[in-house]
């Protein structure tokens, strides 16, 4: 069942429909409950099914929360435009789905995608490649480094048979080369303060890694209940996790995969700050990253629980 109140959805279709100009805008979700939901809610919407016909040139909007992408599913959509919402590896609750649709339909696109422009151009400007942050418990300080590489889409329209994920729209995301080279990219150090914490796991996850995530997915639950979250980050290692008092830190050392020693593996730079009056830090949902200027990626969510913690309070100083 559906858990959602019945207040009506934001009038955001037409931001969606800036993705393909002259197109429809159309919603595919593996999910009867969910994808009926939108349905009452007024949206364009079909239950996933491997026959299910696909429109030359129609904008798709792929909700997958119970399966990964395969290459039968991009066979499927190629002659489409998606937009992908990999809700399967965040939370496919159906109150969780509901929340991150309200949030999509909240994105101005265009927006976000100067936004990435901006921080784009500020990345290669920036005088002795630094971006410092500050805020209420927030004095952070993020050199960065050659091997940096940044991902992020800065166009609005998604081409026919492109696939671009709703993370590229609302972040530039700068991550680490490899795991034997975590500090190629960026070095952070500093003090910050996080209301939101997320937990993602990838299509590639192990047992052993699922094991993790699900202790994973409970901590998070416990660090935005007990929030905010505090953080102390050495040379790109996150030394201390304490919330309500209390030291985490060996807990997020542990489902992030305690191999890896906590090194930070992301800096993502939001874009997407309009939607921030509506977040609710409750809900395991991809589209809170991007809603504050700021957010630290730990793991990689295949051996043990990628986990970002968001510094909502962090601006930038300039």
């Amino acid at each position: 069942m559906v858990r959602v109140d019945r207040e009506p959805m934001p009038e955001g279709v037409d931001n969606l429909r800036a993705l393909g100009p002259g197109a429809a805008v159309r919603f595919v979700i593996d999910d009867e409950a969910v994808c009926a939901e939108l349905k009452d809610q007024g949206l364009e919407a079909d239950v996933w099914r491997a026959d299910l016909p696909v429109v030359d040139g129609d904008v798709v909007v792929l909700l997958l929360c119970h399966q990964p992408v395969s290459r039968a599913v991009r066979q499927q959509f190629g002659p489409a435009s998606v937009l992908l919402l990999p809700i399967v590896s965040f939370d496919a609750d159906p109150e969780a789905v509901m929340y991150t649709v309200r949030l999509l339909l909240a994105t101005d696109f265009a927006d976000t995608c100067r936004r990435n422009g901006e921080w784009i151009d500020l990345l290669r400007s920036t005088p002795a490649a630094m971006l410092s942050f500050s805020g209420p418990n927030v004095d952070l300080n993020c050199r960065l480094h050659d091997e940096l590489r940044a991902h992020t889409s800065l166009d609005v329209a998604i081409a026919k048979g492109e696939w671009v994920s709703v993370a590229d729209y609302c972040e530039v995301s700068l991550t680490a080369p490899s795991q034997k080279n975590w500090c190629g990219a960026f070095t952070i150090d500093g003090v910050a303060q996080a209301a939101g914490v997320l937990v993602a796991e990838d299509s590639r996850v192990t047992p052993e890694g699922s094991a993790r995530i699900q202790a994973a997915k409970q901590l998070r639950r416990e660090l935005v209940d007990s929030g905010p979250v505090g953080l102390v980050m050495e040379q790109g290692v996150l030394r201390s996790v304490t919330v309500g008092g209390r030291d985490r830190t060996a807990e997020v050392l542990d489902v992030t995969n305690g191999d890896y020693g906590l090194h930070a593996v992301e800096l993502g730079l939001g874009s997407n700050l309009g939607v921030a009056p509506l977040i609710d830090w409750g809900f395991n949902s991809q589209m809170n990253e991007g809603a504050a200027k700021v957010h630290l990626g730990f793991g990689e969510g295949i051996t043990g629980a990628h986990m970002d913690f968001v510094l909502d309070g962090a601006a930038l100083v300039t």
